[in-house]
């Protein structure tokens, strides 16, 4: 994964964020994002270097060997990383 590009692709509301950090409930989540819904997707949570600038409640896409990752940044931690929601087909 050394050659990935990271792309921010959306800023969620308070209500939206809620939706990952309380119960996590895959079908309004994958709305949220775009994602159709015959896809199986998992969430989890995990410290992601983004590249980028980012503030809690961005959004950021990275498709890596054909398929997108999503990442909710909860909290950045510097300019390059930050501790996410991790939305990822399985």
């Amino acid at each position: 994964m050394d050659n990935y590009i990271m792309e921010k692709v959306m800023e969620l509301n308070e209500t939206q964020f809620r939706l990952f950090a309380k119960d996590g409930k895959t079908k309004e989540i994958k709305k949220i994002l775009g994602i159709p819904s015959n896809k199986k997707y998992g969430i989890g949570d995990s410290m992601v270097k983004t590249n980028m600038h980012t503030k809690p409640n961005d959004v950021l896409k990275m498709n890596w060997k054909g398929e997108d990752r999503y990442y909710v940044v909860i909290k950045p931690v510097d300019e390059e990383m930050a501790f996410c929601f991790t939305v990822y087909p399985y």
